[in-house]
Protein backbone atom coordinates (compact mmCIF):
# COMPACT_ATOMS: atom_id res chain seq x y z
CA UNK A 1 0.00 0.00 0.00
CA UNK A 2 1.66 3.21 -0.72
CA UNK A 3 0.51 6.86 0.03
CA UNK A 4 0.87 9.55 -2.19
CA UNK A 5 2.16 13.02 -0.68
CA UNK A 6 2.60 16.39 -2.42
CA UNK A 7 5.86 18.03 -2.34
CA UNK A 8 6.07 21.35 -3.78
CA UNK A 9 9.36 22.61 -5.81
CA UNK A 10 10.73 25.80 -6.54
CA UNK A 11 10.39 25.94 -9.82
CA UNK A 12 6.96 24.41 -10.90
CA UNK A 13 3.66 25.51 -10.07
CA UNK A 14 2.38 22.17 -9.69
CA UNK A 15 2.95 19.97 -6.51
CA UNK A 16 5.48 16.71 -7.60
CA UNK A 17 3.61 13.35 -6.52
CA UNK A 18 6.74 11.29 -4.64
CA UNK A 19 5.02 7.80 -3.43
CA UNK A 20 5.57 7.54 -0.04
CA UNK A 21 6.23 3.46 1.67
CA UNK A 22 3.55 3.71 4.97
CA UNK A 23 3.37 -0.58 5.24
CA UNK A 24 5.84 -3.55 3.85
CA UNK A 25 3.62 -6.15 2.51
CA UNK A 26 5.22 -9.57 3.77
CA UNK A 27 4.67 -11.68 6.21
CA UNK A 28 4.91 -10.77 9.86
CA UNK A 29 4.94 -13.18 12.82
CA UNK A 30 3.06 -16.34 10.17
CA UNK A 31 0.25 -13.98 8.72
CA UNK A 32 0.14 -12.73 5.04
CA UNK A 33 -1.34 -9.14 6.25
CA UNK A 34 0.79 -5.64 5.90
CA UNK A 35 3.15 -5.43 9.07
CA UNK A 36 3.71 -2.00 10.06
CA UNK A 37 6.87 -0.55 8.64
CA UNK A 38 9.77 -0.75 11.61
CA UNK A 39 11.77 3.14 10.38
CA UNK A 40 8.05 4.41 11.12
CA UNK A 41 8.48 3.39 15.00
CA UNK A 42 5.30 1.64 15.07
CA UNK A 43 5.17 -1.99 16.93
CA UNK A 44 2.24 -4.20 17.65
CA UNK A 45 1.65 -5.03 21.47
CA UNK A 46 -0.14 -7.87 22.36
CA UNK A 47 -3.13 -7.89 24.63
CA UNK A 48 -0.05 -9.71 27.44
CA UNK A 49 2.14 -7.05 27.11
CA UNK A 50 -0.34 -4.44 28.37
CA UNK A 51 0.04 -2.76 31.28
CA UNK A 52 -2.26 -3.38 34.16
CA UNK A 53 -4.70 -0.30 35.45
CA UNK A 54 -3.52 1.63 38.77
CA UNK A 55 -6.60 0.83 40.70
CA UNK A 56 -5.03 3.23 43.09
CA UNK A 57 -6.59 5.97 40.70
CA UNK A 58 -10.17 4.82 40.85
CA UNK A 59 -12.48 7.23 42.66
CA UNK A 60 -15.14 6.38 44.68
CA UNK A 61 -18.70 5.37 43.72
CA UNK A 62 -21.98 6.71 45.14
CA UNK A 63 -22.72 3.49 46.99
CA UNK A 64 -19.39 4.27 49.30
CA UNK A 65 -19.89 7.96 49.50
CA UNK A 66 -23.18 7.16 51.20
CA UNK A 67 -22.30 4.59 53.50
CA UNK A 68 -19.27 6.64 54.88
CA UNK A 69 -21.70 9.54 55.03
CA UNK A 70 -23.86 7.85 57.15
CA UNK A 71 -21.35 6.45 59.41
CA UNK A 72 -19.76 10.06 59.49
CA UNK A 73 -23.02 11.53 60.29
CA UNK A 74 -24.08 8.81 63.50
CA UNK A 75 -20.26 9.32 65.12
CA UNK A 76 -20.88 13.23 64.62
CA UNK A 77 -24.31 12.79 67.02
CA UNK A 78 -22.89 11.13 69.50
CA UNK A 79 -20.48 13.53 69.51
CA UNK A 80 -22.85 16.31 69.55
CA UNK A 81 -24.66 14.37 72.24
CA UNK A 82 -21.80 13.77 74.58
CA UNK A 83 -20.81 17.45 74.37
CA UNK A 84 -24.46 18.70 75.64
CA UNK A 85 -24.81 16.28 78.33
CA UNK A 86 -21.44 17.30 79.56
CA UNK A 87 -22.14 21.00 78.91
CA UNK A 88 -25.64 20.55 80.93
CA UNK A 89 -23.29 18.42 83.81
CA UNK A 90 -20.48 21.40 83.50
CA UNK A 91 -23.87 24.22 84.34
CA UNK A 92 -25.69 22.09 86.61
CA UNK A 93 -22.67 21.74 89.04
CA UNK A 94 -21.37 25.45 88.44
CA UNK A 95 -24.99 26.81 89.31
CA UNK A 96 -24.43 24.77 92.46
CA UNK A 97 -21.30 25.61 93.71
CA UNK A 98 -22.63 28.92 93.35
CA UNK A 99 -25.51 28.65 95.80
CA UNK A 100 -23.59 26.68 98.26
CA UNK A 101 -20.60 29.76 97.96
CA UNK A 102 -23.56 32.10 98.55
CA UNK A 103 -25.34 29.62 101.53
CA UNK A 104 -21.67 29.39 103.33
CA UNK A 105 -21.08 33.15 103.11
CA UNK A 106 -24.58 33.50 104.45
CA UNK A 107 -24.07 31.66 107.71
CA UNK A 108 -20.40 32.63 108.22
CA UNK A 109 -21.96 36.50 108.52
CA UNK A 110 -25.47 35.00 110.59
CA UNK A 111 -22.68 33.37 112.75
CA UNK A 112 -20.85 36.49 113.21
CA UNK A 113 -23.88 38.61 113.85
CA UNK A 114 -24.94 35.84 116.89
CA UNK A 115 -21.55 35.68 118.12
CA UNK A 116 -21.86 39.44 118.70
CA UNK A 117 -25.47 39.11 120.60
CA UNK A 118 -25.78 40.57 124.00
CA UNK A 119 -27.97 39.93 127.19
CA UNK A 120 -30.52 42.59 127.28
CA UNK A 121 -33.64 41.44 129.02
CA UNK A 122 -36.03 43.76 127.85
CA UNK A 123 -35.35 42.49 124.21
CA UNK A 124 -34.27 39.07 125.32
CA UNK A 125 -34.01 35.63 122.77
CA UNK A 126 -37.16 34.61 120.92
CA UNK A 127 -37.34 32.33 118.14
CA UNK A 128 -39.30 29.87 116.42
CA UNK A 129 -38.47 26.77 114.03
CA UNK A 130 -38.57 29.69 110.91
CA UNK A 131 -37.86 32.85 113.33
CA UNK A 132 -35.35 34.30 115.19
CA UNK A 133 -34.56 37.32 117.27
CA UNK A 134 -31.76 38.65 119.75
CA UNK A 135 -30.17 41.86 121.32
CA UNK A 136 -27.02 42.90 119.85
CA UNK A 137 -24.96 46.38 119.93
CA UNK A 138 -25.37 48.26 116.71
CA UNK A 139 -22.54 51.05 116.42
CA UNK A 140 -22.75 50.87 120.27
CA UNK A 141 -26.20 51.24 120.12
CA UNK A 142 -28.70 48.38 121.52
CA UNK A 143 -30.81 47.16 118.85
CA UNK A 144 -32.79 44.03 117.44
CA UNK A 145 -31.92 41.88 114.37
CA UNK A 146 -34.26 39.05 113.58
CA UNK A 147 -33.87 36.76 110.92
CA UNK A 148 -37.11 35.54 109.17
CA UNK A 149 -37.76 33.03 106.09
CA UNK A 150 -40.18 34.43 103.74
CA UNK A 151 -41.54 31.56 101.81
CA UNK A 152 -43.17 33.59 99.18
CA UNK A 153 -39.90 35.41 98.66
CA UNK A 154 -37.81 32.25 99.05
CA UNK A 155 -35.59 33.98 100.86
CA UNK A 156 -33.69 35.00 104.00
CA UNK A 157 -35.11 38.61 105.85
CA UNK A 158 -32.63 40.70 108.19
CA UNK A 159 -34.72 42.95 110.30
CA UNK A 160 -32.46 45.29 112.13
CA UNK A 161 -34.48 47.23 114.79
CA UNK A 162 -32.87 50.07 117.21
CA UNK A 163 -34.09 49.99 120.86
CA UNK A 164 -35.62 53.52 120.77
CA UNK A 165 -38.04 52.77 117.75
CA UNK A 166 -38.79 49.45 119.18
CA UNK A 167 -39.99 52.10 122.23
CA UNK A 168 -41.77 54.06 119.33
CA UNK A 169 -43.20 51.51 117.91
CA UNK A 170 -41.25 52.26 114.13
CA UNK A 171 -42.09 49.67 111.49
CA UNK A 172 -38.75 48.00 110.62
CA UNK A 173 -37.79 47.67 107.20
CA UNK A 174 -36.27 43.74 105.81
CA UNK A 175 -33.95 43.18 103.88
CA UNK A 176 -32.62 40.07 101.94
CA UNK A 177 -30.43 38.28 103.13
CA UNK A 178 -29.77 35.13 101.54
CA UNK A 179 -31.80 34.85 98.72
CA UNK A 180 -32.77 31.91 96.24
CA UNK A 181 -33.34 28.91 98.95
CA UNK A 182 -35.84 26.53 99.67
CA UNK A 183 -36.18 27.68 103.66
CA UNK A 184 -34.35 28.28 106.67
CA UNK A 185 -34.84 26.54 110.26
CA UNK A 186 -34.05 27.07 113.70
CA UNK A 187 -32.96 24.71 116.76
CA UNK A 188 -31.77 25.87 120.21
CA UNK A 189 -29.44 23.74 122.16
CA UNK A 190 -29.64 24.13 126.07
CA UNK A 191 -29.44 22.14 129.21
CA UNK A 192 -32.47 20.78 130.73
CA UNK A 193 -32.08 20.76 134.55
CA UNK A 194 -35.14 17.99 135.19
CA UNK A 195 -33.28 15.51 133.13
CA UNK A 196 -29.67 16.82 133.46
CA UNK A 197 -29.25 16.14 129.64
CA UNK A 198 -28.27 18.40 126.78
CA UNK A 199 -31.67 19.00 124.22
CA UNK A 200 -32.38 20.03 121.14
CA UNK A 201 -35.89 22.11 120.51
CA UNK A 202 -37.20 24.27 117.67
CA UNK A 203 -38.68 26.78 120.02
CA UNK A 204 -37.59 28.88 122.47
CA UNK A 205 -39.12 31.89 124.75
CA UNK A 206 -37.86 34.92 125.81
CA UNK A 207 -38.60 33.83 129.47
CA UNK A 208 -35.75 31.28 129.21
CA UNK A 209 -32.69 33.10 128.59
CA UNK A 210 -30.11 32.55 126.31
CA UNK A 211 -29.79 29.33 124.81
CA UNK A 212 -26.28 27.70 124.71
CA UNK A 213 -25.85 27.38 121.03
CA UNK A 214 -28.47 27.74 117.71
CA UNK A 215 -27.97 25.38 114.51
CA UNK A 216 -29.27 26.80 111.14
CA UNK A 217 -30.09 24.80 108.75
CA UNK A 218 -30.67 26.36 105.11
CA UNK A 219 -32.40 24.60 102.13
CA UNK A 220 -31.83 25.12 98.62
CA UNK A 221 -32.35 23.34 95.53
CA UNK A 222 -29.69 20.36 95.51
CA UNK A 223 -28.81 19.72 98.56
CA UNK A 224 -28.72 21.85 102.41
CA UNK A 225 -26.21 23.08 104.74
CA UNK A 226 -26.36 24.12 108.28
CA UNK A 227 -24.30 25.86 111.35
CA UNK A 228 -24.38 25.14 115.23
CA UNK A 229 -22.76 28.55 116.20
CA UNK A 230 -22.81 28.25 120.32
CA UNK A 231 -23.28 31.73 122.05
CA UNK A 232 -20.46 33.05 123.97
CA UNK A 233 -22.66 34.94 126.84
CA UNK A 234 -24.66 31.95 127.36
CA UNK A 235 -21.24 29.30 127.24
CA UNK A 236 -20.10 32.12 130.15
CA UNK A 237 -20.90 30.02 133.41
CA UNK A 238 -21.24 26.27 131.17
CA UNK A 239 -17.51 25.87 130.78
CA UNK A 240 -17.76 22.07 131.27
CA UNK A 241 -20.35 21.35 129.00
CA UNK A 242 -20.94 24.30 126.29
CA UNK A 243 -18.88 22.64 123.51
CA UNK A 244 -20.77 19.51 124.26
CA UNK A 245 -22.63 18.68 121.28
Amino acid sequence: MYLSLPILKKDTDFPAVKPFKLFNRKKCNGFTHPCPDVSLGLRRVSPSQKKPRDLSLRGFTFIELLIVSSILAIVMLAVYSSFISGMRLWQRSKNLSRTEFKVTLGLEKFSSSLRQSIDFPPIGFYGTAGKLSFPFLDDLEIARVSFEFDPRLKSLQRIPERYRDILTGKQPAAKTFLAAIEGADFSYYYFDNVSQQYRWKDEWGASGGIPLAIKITIKFKGGFKENTVFIPISCTGHHTYCFAL
